[in-house]
Order: structure tokens, then sequence, then C-alpha cells
């Protein structure tokens, strides 16, 4: 009995160490894993087509038909105007009927030849009448050479007389009437491929990096809300000495022009774009980071602190509403692990 206040003491003791282990006192700890910080940028371009195509007459002459007007696409025959031939095809007149009298001379002198060869060899003839009849002959045939060559000049310029362009493109401007007249040389339109449509961007070098390493990237046309994939398909060779920064095209994929209902120039596209932070921070946790006398503190796995600056929440599109920071020291490197202070139970009940 003289033992009984000793082991009630004990057991109050025993109690009261327990009620300060339980889950709703301790606040356990775990480790994060330091990250490198990212930073999302977002380039922003416009549509334009893949392609420009200027048409430009190869002859002089007056305009007699235009099959498209700005905006509408070119026919399925590929014809968009046509230049009067009326002078080339009276000349291909002139150069058949030239041809059919000179053939019909041709054949004619063709007998006289087989017939004196026949005189010749029975001495009926003089050698040098063969020869003469021969030699006729010979010139009437580069006669209709001649007149074959014509025709083949005149056919050539009597195509060069209609403009053509690519079937479905669309008519971007378009300087003539039907009426007008042309001159070789002279731009008279100009269209486009909108069944491609591509992005102009201007690139500084980490920007251009990461779009070559990648095959396919995500981007977003803003005015019709539509999300898409895109491929980096042309770099300009030279670049801007004072920006350093490189011209360069963005494709649209097939499945993402199939999206657009009304395929034109000016949609604003959108690329984010992950970058390096340029404060090369680190990403932990909110709940790595202690906050003492007005500074921020982490604690590494062997108990050693030491003091960080915070920068802000991660500022990249995976950043998950703060819960990650922005953290810069030297002591800091990529894959460093730090003790994370875990919520309560108590704390967890708590939270809205």
């Amino acid at each position: 009995m003289r033992h009984l206040p000793r082991l009630l003491l004990l057991s109050g003791c025993w109690l009261l160490l327990l009620s300060f282990l339980s889950p709703s006192f301790v606040q356990a700890r775990s480790t994060c894993r330091a990250e490198t910080a990212k930073i999302t940028i977002t380039l922003t371009g416009f549509t334009r087509p893949q392609t420009f195509l200027d048409l430009t007459p190869e002859v002089t002459g007056r305009c007699v038909e235009i099959r498209a007007d700005v905006g509408d696409p070119v026919p399925d025959d590929t014809v968009f105007a046509r230049i009067d031939s009326t002078f080339i095809a009276l000349k291909l007149q002139t150069n058949a009927l030239a041809r059919a009298r000179t053939e019909k001379s041709l054949a004619f002198e063709k007998k006289q030849v087989d017939r004196y060869r026949k005189l010749v060899t029975t001495k009926a003839s003089a050698q040098t009448r063969l020869e003469e009849l021969e030699l006729q002959y010979e010139q009437t045939l580069l006669s209709l050479q001649e007149l074959e060559t014509e025709q083949e000049q005149l056919q050539e310029t009597l195509a060069r007389h209609t403009l053509h362009a690519p079937a479905g493109w669309l008519v971007i401007e378009r300087q003539i009437e039907p009426g007008e007249w042309v001159r070789a040389g002279q731009p008279v339109a100009r269209v486009g491929d909108y069944q491609n449509l591509v992005v102009p961007v201007v690139l500084r070098p980490e920007e251009l990096h990461y779009l070559q390493s990648a095959e396919t990237f995500s981007l977003s046309i803003v005015d019709s809300d539509i999300q898409g994939t895109g491929t980096l398909r042309r770099i300009a060779p030279n670049f801007d000495p004072v920006t350093r920064k490189t011209k360069a095209d963005i494709a649209l994929s097939d499945a993402t022009l199939e999206k657009i209902p009304v395929k034109r120039g000016g949609l604003r596209v959108e690329i984010p774009v992950p970058l390096k932070d340029p404060m090369h921070a680190f990403l932990l946790p909110a709940e790595a980071v202690e906050e003492r006398y007005e500074e921020n503190w982490l604690t590494r796995e062997n108990g050693e602190t030491f003091r960080v600056i915070v920068l802000g929440p991660e500022l990249s599109q995976a950043a998950d509403n703060g819960k990650r920071l922005r953290i810069v020291s030297k002591e800091i490197k990529e894959g460093d692990r730090f003790r994370c202070r875990e919520l309560s139970s108590t704390d967890v009940q708590l939270k809205p």
C-alpha cells in the first residue's frame, strides 16, 4: 500500500506522455526534393497562309476574263484569268495552212525524186536533174520543219495567255478588271494556301532550342478557343544581331486545322514555352520553409539549417495553387532533400 502513490504518479506521467505522442499533437516530418524552377512564357503570333504566289502574265494584252474575286478560291481547273488571244489564234490558222501546202509539195517532190531515180538507173535521164530534185525535196522538208517549230511556239504563246493558280487557293489581292490592259511582268493578283496555316514568330535562342527539341508542342487558337499542336516548319538562317532573335514559322498540325471552322489569316495563336528560371531558383513545397524572425529557413535531412530567399509561388503552368515556392540559395543543388513538415490531423480537420 505504501507504494500506491508512486504507482499512481507513474501511471499519470505515462498517460500524459501518450497523450502528447498521439497523432493530434505530433507533426510528422517527411522529406522533399528540390527541383529546378521553370517559368512559362507565352509566344503570340497570328496565322497566315503557308505559301504566297504572285500571278504575273508573260504576255501583253487585254484581260477578257477573271474567274475569281478577292476571298474566292481558285476554280478546280486552275484558271484564274484569260488574256485576249485572237491574233495568236489567227497566226495558228495561217501556220496550219502553210503546213498543209508544204506537205502536199513535199509529197509531190518525193514522187518526182523516186521517178527520176529509176530513169537515171536506166540512163534515160541525167544525174544532174536527179540531184536538183533531191535538193528541192530537202529544202521543202526543212521548210516543213520550220513551220512545225513555229506551230509549237505559237501554241506555247497561246497557253501563256491563260493565268493559272493552284486550285483551292484563296485570292488575297487583285489589281486588274476584265477589259483592262495588262503588261508582261506586271503582277496582277496574289493568292495564298489557306488550307495550311503557319504562325510567324521571332525567337530568342532558348525559345528556339525548346521548339527544336520538341517534335510537337501544344498551342491554342485564342479567337476560336481551340487547343491543338504545332511543329517548327522553317527557321531563318540569319538573326537580328541586336536582339539575338531568329525568325521562324510554326505550322499547325492537320488535326488542329480540322478544328478551325474558317481558315484565314489573323487568327491569334499562343504557344506556351517552359524555360529555366532566370533567377536560378529551385522549387520546394511551402511546408519545407520555416519562417523565424522574419527570415526563411530550410532544414536538411541531417538537421542542418540555413537561410534562403523566397521569391514567390511557382510560375509554370504546372503550378499547384502556390503550394510550391521559388527559393534561391547557393546552398541548394538539384536533388537535395529537406525536411518537409506535414500537416497534423487536427490541422487537416480544420482545413476548409
